[in-house]
């Protein structure tokens, strides 16, 4: 039998072993034997006699070849495949804006991206002005036209409700602006500065609230706390109670509450406040993960205590998919990572790619899910980036789009080309332009950098997947998850 090199990814689980062709998206099981056969090629041993495979294998082995699979890695060009509709997607296909009102906040939470523990942004004075704003909701509607009805405007800080005045003068002009599609508004807030006036006023306009709340007391005062360095939990459990009495704005249907979790606290604990106390687990619950992109220090690998009790939710919703528990049973902790595994997996394209050009998953297309404009005008591909880095600045809202620094940013793949076409997870990457922020030059370090934790994560997905589908998971389940 021929020598081959395969571009395959070798996959064990507690019930078998799997081969992932890299070419085709196929997930095939197979024996032990072709495991090992398979492993020694991919690992370059040449001089296989030990592992030689009986004519059964070989069959098995000429037919995967015969279907497609098992061919080498593709010779392809990094570019993602919307870099040629680009310019026309800026141009008149936006329909998300999120405008940076201020730069400043009340609290000062230990982990917040402006807390100083960044290489980039920290608080400042700076706001908002009405030109700005005005200018940034007309260059919206001028690059809206070919966009579907639906409008979506939202407010970010800093702590926006500080601009509150200016926010009513921006749902005002957007909605005489759009008058023949459907705007709408969100904005996320640390729900301090809520009083019984602006609850109206977010719920009459129709706000879509995320409302940043950690846990129970004794969760939320660790970190979020005032410039003193008090505790907000009292404050903000406060102004959510307002919230839901008044009850005839159907508040749980427009408000989340969204946690960042932290390796110093109990998740448990987090859980059972979200899941039992009755001021908050009437709306949804959202857990994310505190930001270490650009951090000053590396951060510490600590012990990780909440990573069983992480793993157990996500678990349960495993079981639920298999029709083993019912669905008020499953942690709304556990959605990202399962919708996650859907989408990658059960929805993922297979068959043999042609494609002469291509680009790993990760980037989205620069501003068309979420267009940032900072307090000067600035355009960026969305809020997730450092306003302070050069490299991700694509234009402002006088001047217009920057069209080669938006393809820069789509083609973030092209620093690490020679590792990323030979790479597995290749379809499955997650690193967007943020994990290469160099400041002034796409960094080709940074990127490489997260590689190891990527791959870990996908493969640990897909495992998940393979586990699902043979206990016969009802994927649909899943599909309209919220995340």
């Amino acid at each position: 039998m021929d020598y081959i090199k395969p571009n395959i990814k070798l996959v064990r689980t507690i019930e078998g072993f799997y081969l992932f062709d890299v070419n085709t998206n196929n997930i095939v099981e197979i024996n032990e034997t072709l495991y090992n056969y398979f492993d020694c090629i991919v690992k370059g041993i040449m001089d296989h006699k030990d592992i030689s495979i009986d004519a059964k294998d070989v069959n098995t082995v000429e037919k995967m070849k015969k279907d497609g699979l098992l061919t080498g890695v593709r010779k392809i060009e990094i570019e993602h495949s919307m870099t040629e509709f680009l310019e026309d997607i800026l141009n008149n296909e936006l329909a998300h804006l999120c405008l940076q009102v201020t730069q400043n906040c009340n609290l000062r939470c230990e982990y917040c991206v402006f807390s100083g523990s960044y290489v980039n942004r920290v608080h400042s004075n700076k706001r908002m002005d009405w030109k700005v704003a005005k200018r940034a909701i007309d260059f919206l509607y001028e690059h809206s036209g070919n966009s579907d009805n639906e409008i979506l405007i939202g407010f970010y800080g800093g702590e926006p409700i500080l601009e509150i005045d200016l926010i009513k003068k921006c749902v005002e002009y957007a909605k005489k602006t759009f008058r023949d599609k459907d705007v709408q508004f969100n904005l996320t807030t640390n729900a301090t500065l809520l009083n019984d006036e602006i609850i109206d006023y977010l719920f009459q306009s129709d706000f879509a609230i995320t409302i940043s709340l950690d846990g129970p007391e004794e969760v939320q005062d660790l970190h979020r706390v005032w410039i003193d360095g008090s505790g907000s939990f009292n404050k903000v459990i406060k102004n959510i109670e307002k919230m839901l009495a008044k009850r005839k704005y159907e508040t749980s249907d427009k408000v989340i509450l969204n946690s960042v979790l932290t390796d110093d606290v109990d998740l448990k604990s987090i859980l059972y406040f979200f899941n039992k106390d009755s001021r908050v687990n009437q709306f949804t619950h959202q857990i994310s993960l505190v930001n270490d992109v650009n951090l000053v220090a590396e951060k510490e690998k600590g012990e990780n205590n909440n990573r069983e009790v992480r793993e157990y939710e996500i678990f349960k919703a495993f079981l639920y998919g298999i029709g083993r528990i019912p669905k008020d049973m499953v942690s709304q902790m556990a959605s990202s990572y399962v919708y996650s595994v859907v989408d990658g997996f059960y929805n993922r394209s297979i068959g043999e790619k042609q494609l002469n050009k291509a680009h790993p998953g990760g980037p989205c297309i620069p501003g068309q899910h979420k267009l940032f404009c900072d307090v000067e005008g600035n355009l960026y591909p969305c809020e997730r980036v450092s306003e302070t880095s050069e490299i991700m600045k694509m234009g402002n809202i006088y001047d217009g789009f920057d069209i080669c620094a938006a393809k820069q940013i789509l083609n973030v793949g092209k620093v690490t080309e020679d590792e990323c076409i030979k790479c597995w997870a290749f379809d499955f990457c997650s690193q967007c332009i943020a994990f290469a922020d160099g400041g002034d030059e796409v960094s080709r370090e940074k990127r490489l950098k997260e590689c190891g934790r990527v791959r870990n994560d996908v493969e640990n997905m897909m495992k998940d997947y393979i586990i699902l589908q043979k206990r016969g998971c009802e994927f649909e389940k899943f599909l309209n998850i919220k995340v």
